[in-house]
Formats: structure tokens, sequence, C-alpha cells
């Protein structure tokens, strides 16, 4: 369920469509079905994404980037430990758990040998790369109409998360951005621009103790 928020089927729409009803406008939108030939749908897989990549070091923590806000709410440990303490429902934060979160900067570490989000594995679908396209002027990443690791570059930063139910991003905003959901479910808290909200709180604990109440109180 996605209430107040347009949804289609990825054969349902093209660049101008997401560009001049979507982009344009600062509306969210929700696409289905855009994901399906991604080859990590398989690496992505539990036993899999640990055979390959379980040696990964990683942070988890209760927020992203949760040292930059002076928090000690994080562990290192390796990808393949976090993925044991799920299946055992022991991962660290207790009733308020904690997540992996992972910036990968384009193209620097996104296309690394041990990358979670190389382009050859999810690439940016065709109608949301073109739709952004509008937005760079010509020549600034190669030819336009194209969807490679080169014009990949309109975006900054191909981030990666994994976590158990519970765990996710604090409110927060930022420049344009999509974000493909493989596994299991996500929840969204979508405010107007006018009425945006910055946290650093463990998105459970900041529904549950009441904060997001007493800030949407305040707007």
């Amino acid at each position: 369920m996605c209430d107040g928020v347009d949804q289609h089927w990825a054969h349902e729409i093209d660049a101008d469509m997401i560009f001049k009803k979507y982009l344009a406008r600062n509306m969210p939108f929700m696409i289905r079905g855009a994901t399906t030939e991604w080859a990590l749908r398989e690496l992505y897989q539990a036993k899999n994404l640990k055979k390959e990549l379980g040696h990964m070091d990683v942070t988890v923590s209760d927020v992203p980037y949760t040292q930059k806000f002076g928090n000690d709410a994080f562990v290192q440990t390796t990808l393949g430990d976090y993925i044991d303490k799920m299946r055992n429902h022991k991962v660290d934060g207790g009733k308020h758990p904690w997540y992996i979160f992972m910036g990968n900067k384009i193209p620097d570490s996104s296309e690394k040998k041990d990358s979670p989000v190389k382009f050859k594995d999810c690439p940016t679908p065709d109608a949301l790369q073109f739709a952004f396209e509008k937005f760079v002027p010509d020549g600034t990443y190669g030819k336009r109409g194209q969807n490679n690791e080169q014009t990949r570059e309109h975006f900054t930063n191909a981030q990666w998360a994994v976590g158990v139910e519970g765990s996710g991003a604090p409110v927060h905003f930022h420049n344009y951005a999509w974000n493909a959901v493989l596994f299991g479910a996500k929840k969204w808290f979508l405010y107007p621009p006018h009425d945006r909200i910055l946290s650093n709180q463990q998105i459970l604990q900041f529904v549950q103790d009441g904060e997001m109440q007493k800030m949407e109180q305040k707007g």
C-alpha cells in the first residue's frame, strides 16, 4: 500500500513522463517491476551474499553516517557476521536494531572488485536515467540517451543497505534520488518540502518514543 503516492508499472512510463509529471514538480512516485532483470537479485539472496561478499568489512549502526553525528552507536564487523546475526535474530541495537548502510562514491568505489553496487549488476533503469539527464548540460557525462558507467555519474553516490525489521534510515531530506527495494519491504514517512524533518534518531525509536509526533506538532 502506498497512499497518496502515484504508482506505475515500469512498462507504463518513460523519461518524459517522469520528468514532467514528477521530477520537475518535486513529487515522489513509485515504479513497480523496474529491477526484475538485475543480476543482483540472485547475488543478494542471503546465502549468496555471504558466500561472495561475506568477508567485506562493514559498519553496523543505528543511522547512516552515525559518527558524523557524534554518536557511538556502531560496531565494525563483516557482512557475513551481520547476516548470521540476522538469521539468529541477534543484531546489535536490541529493540531498536542497527543495520548496514554503505555509501559508494561513483565511480571510485562503486566499481571496485568487491562493490555490491557495480553498474553491470544494478544499472539505473533507462526511464529514470534519461529523465535525470534532462537536468544535466549536454556533454557533461558523455552522450545523452546512453546508459552506462560513464553516464551513471549523473549520480554521485550509490548507496546500499541491508537490515532487519525495524531498522532503516531516519527521516531526512536531500537532493534528487531513487531507491530500489529488492527483498523485504520498506515503509516511508513522507512530508511536503515545507515540513521537512531531519533526525539522527534510530527510525523505530523515533516512531515509538513519540519524537515523530512531537516534531509533526511543531510543524
